[in-house]
C-alpha cells in the first residue's frame, strides 16, 4: 500500500533531490521514505524538543539530530559528516542490523532454521576508505566472508520457504484485491492501527469484514495454475523461449526491463476472462511474485583483505549467476488463483488458452502441481493439454 500512494512518490523524490550526486540513485524504499518524512515533520520535531527538555544530556545527547537519524535510515550520512558511509550502512546497508534481526526473526517464528554467526561477525568489523570518492565504509576482514554468504542464502531460504510460498502468496493477493481502493482502506488508517486492530475488527471499515473473517479463518485463493520452467515445453531455440525472455526482464536491474515483464504478465491477465464465463471473470488471480534481490549483499559487501586490498563478497565467491540462475531455473513460480475451489478447472483452462496465445506452451504438470487432474482440464479447455517434455535442465536456461 505504501508503494503504491503516490505521496510516497512525490516525498522519495523529494528527498533524492536534497541528496548528493552520488547518492542520487539510491535504492530507498517506500518503509524509508514514510519513517523518514515521519522524523523530518513538524510534528515530531516539536515532540523530540519536548522529550529533550525532559530527560537527561547522559540519556539523550544533545547532538543528537532527527534528521540525521532519518538520513541514516534511508542510507546516507549526516550532514556534517558525509564522508562517514558506514554510519548510515550499519543502519541501511548490504549486512545492516536489520538484516540479522529480521532473518532471525523470520526464521524463528516460521520454525525455519536459519543460520546467522552474528558473534563472528562483528569481530570481523572494519572501516576501509573507498579510493574514489573518499567515503569511509562498513566492511568485513576475512572472518566475516562465512557470516555474510550466510546472510545471502538465508535470504534466499526464506524466499523459497516464506515469502513466494503459495500459501502466503494467496493470502497477499486476496489482501490486494480487498484493498485496492482508499475508500476501503486509508494509509492513514493504516499508520494509526495494527493488526490486533485489523483482525480484531475494531473501528476496522466494514467493507472489509469479509476479508478478516476469511485471512483469521485462511479461507484463502486455491492454486489452479503452477507456471515454472519444468511446466512450460520450451521450445528447442533458446532465442525463442518466451519464458526465458521474460525472465531475463523480471530479473533485471533496469526497472524498464522489470516494468516490460510485468506488462507481459498483464497481458495475460487481461485474456484470461476471454475463456470464462461472466461470473467467474473477477474469481482468478495472476499473481507474479517480485523477483528476489540479492544483489545489494553480493556486490555491496566489501571484504579487507590481509595484503590491503578491497573487494566484494562477488570476489571471494562468484555467486551472482549462480544464485540468479538458482531462482530463475529451479525455484521462481508464477501463480494462477481461483477464489472459489469448484472453478479451479475451468480457471486452470482459460489460463493454458491466454497463455498459450502469447506463445507459451503449459504442460500437464502446470496443473498436476497444483493438484487438479490435467484429464479434467483438458476436457474443459476441449484440447489436449500436451505432455511434459524431458528438458535437460543444465543447457544454459
Amino acid at each position: 500500500m505504501y508503494k503504491r500512494d503516490t505521496r510516497i512518490h512525490n516525498a522519495r523524490a523529494r528527498i533524492l533531490k536534497q541528496l548528493p550526486p552520488s547518492e542520487k540513485t539510491a535504492d530507498i524504499g517506500a518503509a524509508e521514505v514514510l519513517t523518514y518524512c515521519l522524523l523530518t515533520s513538524r510534528r515530531f520535531s516539536s515532540f523530540f524538543e519536548e522529550v529533550r527538555k525532559a530527560v537527561t544530556e547522559q540519556i539523550l545527547p544533545c547532538d543528537v539530530s532527527p534528521e540525521n537519524i532519518a538520513r541514516l535510515i534511508v542510507g546516507v550520512p549526516p550532514k556534517e559528516q558525509q564522508n562517514y558511509a558506514f554510519m548510515a550502512h550499519i543502519i541501511n546497508g548490504p549486512f545492516d542490523v536489520d538484516k540479522v534481526d529480521y532473518q532471525t526473526r523470520d526464521g524463528y517464528f516460521t520454525g525455519v532454521a536459519l543460520p546467522v554467526d552474528e558473534a563472528r561477525l562483528l569481530a570481523s568489523l572494519c572501516i576501509v576508505q573507498d579510493q574514489q570518492t573518499g567515503h569511509h565504509e562498513l566492511a568485513v576482514d576475512h572472518r566475516g566472508i562465512a557470516p555474510i554468504e550466510q546472510l545471502l542464502f538465508n535470504r534466499m531460504l526464506l524466499y523459497d520457504s516464506v515469502y513466494h510460498h503459495h500459501k502466503i502468496r494467496a493470502a497477499v493477493q486476496l489482501f490486494e484485491r480487498y484493498v485496492d481502493s482508499p475508500e476501503k482502506l486509508s494509509l492513514e488508517w493504516l499508520l494509526e492501527h495494527d493488526e490486533y486492530d485489523f483482525f480484531g475488527s475494531r473501528n476496522t471499515p466494514p467493507e472489509l469484514t469479509q476479508l478478516i473473517l476469511r485471512l483469521r479463518h485462511r479461507n484463502l485463493p486455491r492454486r489452479a495454475v503452477i507456471i515454472h520452467q519444468s511446466t512450460i515445453n520450451h521450445p528447442g531455440d533458446l532465442e525463442d523461449d518466451v519464458w526465458w525472455e521474460i525472465m531475463q526482464k523480471l530479473f533485471s536491474a533496469r526497472e524498464s526491463d522489470r516494468e516490460y515483464g510485468r506488462n507481459w504478465f498483464d497481458k495475460v491477465r487481461k485474456l484470461i476472462p476471454k475463456h470464462l464465463p461472466p461470473h467467474m471473470h473477477e474469481q482468478f488471480y495472476l499473481d507474479v511474485p517480485n523477483p528476489p534481490k540479492y544483489m545489494k549483499i553480493q556486490r555491496g559487501s566489501k571484504i579487507a583483505f590481509s595484503d590491503g586490498s578491497v573487494g566484494t563478497l562477488d570476489d571471494v565467491f562468484p555467486i551472482t549467476t549462480a544464485l540468479n540462475s538458482y531462482a530463475q531455473k529451479c525455484k521462481y513460480r508464477v501463480y494462477v488463483f481461483a477464489d472459489v475451489p469448484d472453478h479451479r478447472t475451468a480457471i486452470a483452462a482459460a489460463a493454458y488458452k491466454a497463455f498459450r496465445e502469447v506463445g507459451m506452451s503449459l504442460n500437464e504438470d502446470a496443473f498436476r502441481l497444483a493438484k487438479l487432474d490435467p484429464k479434467d482440464v483438458t476436457q474443459a479447455a476441449g484440447e489436449t493439454i500436451p505432455k511434459r517434455e524431458k528438458q535437460d535442465l543444465l543447457r544454459g536456461r
